[in-house]
């Protein structure tokens, strides 16, 4: 079974999706499902969305750790080099 039969979002070879595709063809007269567009569009935003998601919560222990120290450092650094008013 292909991917468009099971319902999965349609691509382009390029990689871009339908929504891309739909929108930068659109020419005056050339009609289009809104609904589909706008579905195509949500399948998008939810993409990158969960691209982020597994970026922030796809980290070890120790690497959340070794961030939260950095940050911590760069807000002491930046308070240390406060000026007295």
């Amino acid at each position: 079974m292909t991917p468009a039969a099971r319902g999965a979002p349609a691509r382009l070879e390029s990689g871009a999706s339908l929504w891309h595709d739909v929108v930068h063809r659109c020419v005056m007269g050339e009609v289009i499902n809104l609904n589909q567009a706008r579905k195509a569009r949500a399948r998008d935003e939810a993409a990158r969305r969960s691209a982020e998601n597994r970026a922030f919560f796809g980290r070890t222990k120790s690497e959340r750790e070794r961030m939260q120290a950095e940050r911590e450092k760069q807000s002491r650094d930046l308070d240390g080099a406060k000026l007295e008013e």
